[in-house]
């Protein structure tokens, strides 16, 4: 095993141009917003390739990768093509890609990104691919099956949403940290029972720095809702009922979750760690406060719209009405002060065991 961490060294070249492939203001969707995952995803591209490098020896030739939340594709792609490109200069194995996401993702964009986009892996030569609609809370494939997983800010979403207790207010409470821990346990063991005998998973998981500190993400999808629940815009139920479908995780609650599958895995790797928000890297580079600001909101009309309109209790006018006010306060707390913005993770590499 001691290859494992013997990397390759991807050139700051290579990260550059991928991430200004990404950075095009006619993406639209989770594409365009995920820019922060993908930043984090490319850190990581040299691990990627031990790790298929490692799984290569398990096999005949043919390599069966999964992807566990695809999303429109575009991250997953762009982190895939240089492992693979990388792989392909040593190896000729043919490598057979299953992207998976639940039933009602937006599958053409996935089919137009890897289809057509000039950065895709898909012209690579004896490079296959296919998608699966089926939720990975479910199993996705045969047992024994999987060389290598993979999973990027897909992992940490819960299969249900829990309410606050009285007087809970940031991203995590206990409620939700007990759905988090049972809903991951379960997720791992689905992707254990995957893998097969000496396969690999490798997962980006959200993640929050402190265990008492919800991650800085927090000022923006919570603090702002908190100031309309404050001002009697809202009401206590809902706030009540406004969280999200994921849960930031600590990396000593992941490794408490390894150590319980221990008869079951090897933890090759467990270590937090948080890169600048590009946005914010993009203010301290520019000081352009107004295009923070402009990013930042047109970001979280994306991603707070769902979980805010599921915890309201008012008609779509109402709701409409209540999101818009929400994406003030956003706007109001960046006018106070522009504060430090990170995108937290925890990456984690795991070995089925015989």
């Amino acid at each position: 095993m001691r290859n494992f961490f013997e990397l390759i060294q991807l050139s700051m070249d290579v990260v550059s141009k991928l991430l200004m492939a990404f950075q095009s203001k006619g993406l639209i969707g989770y594409n365009r917003v995920s820019q922060s995952q993908l930043k984090v995803a490319l850190q990581f591209v040299d691990e990627i390739l031990a790790a298929l490098k490692e799984v290569r020896k398990l096999g005949n030739g043919r390599i069966r990768i999964v992807d566990y939340g695809c999303s429109e594709g575009r991250n997953s792609m762009l982190t895939f093509r240089p492992v693979f490109e990388k792989f392909r200069e040593e190896f000729g194995d043919v490598l057979d890609l299953l992207h998976t996401d639940l039933p009602g993702n937006n599958w053409q964009a996935v089919y137009d990104t890897i289809g057509t986009d000039e950065n895709t892996y898909a012209t690579i030569e004896k490079v296959y691919y296919s998608t699966l609609g089926r939720s990975f809370f479910q199993q996705i494939v045969p047992d024994d099956s999987v060389f290598l997983g993979y999973t990027s800010y897909a992992l940490h979403y819960l299969s249900q949403k829990q309410p606050r207790n009285p007087g809970e207010f940031g991203w995590t409470f206990e409620n939700g940290r007990i759905q988090g821990f049972q809903d991951i346990k379960h997720l791992l063991n689905l992707r254990i029972k995957e893998l097969i005998p000496g396969g690999i998973f490798v997962m980006i998981i959200n993640a929050r720095e402190f265990q008492e500190k919800d991650p800085s993400f927090t000022r923006y999808n919570f603090d702002s809702v908190k100031r309309l629940l404050d001002k009697g815009q809202i009401t206590e139920n809902e706030f009540k009922h406004y969280v999200w479908h994921s849960y930031p995780y600590h990396k000593d609650e992941l490794l408490s979750i390894f150590t319980e599958l221990s008869d079951k895995i090897e933890v090759l790797k467990n270590e937090y760690g948080k890169i600048q928000f590009p946005y914010y890297s993009d203010y301290l580079e520019s000081g352009n406060v107004a295009e923070f600001k402009e990013n930042v909101v047109q970001m979280m009309r994306v991603m707070m719209k769902n979980p805010l309109y599921t915890a309201l209790e008012r008609d779509e006018a109402g709701k409409d009405q209540v999101f818009e006010l929400a994406l003030k306060e956003i706007e109001a707390l960046i006018d106070e002060g522009v504060q430090e913005l990170f995108q937290d993770y925890i990456f984690a590499v795991i070995r089925k065991i015989n």
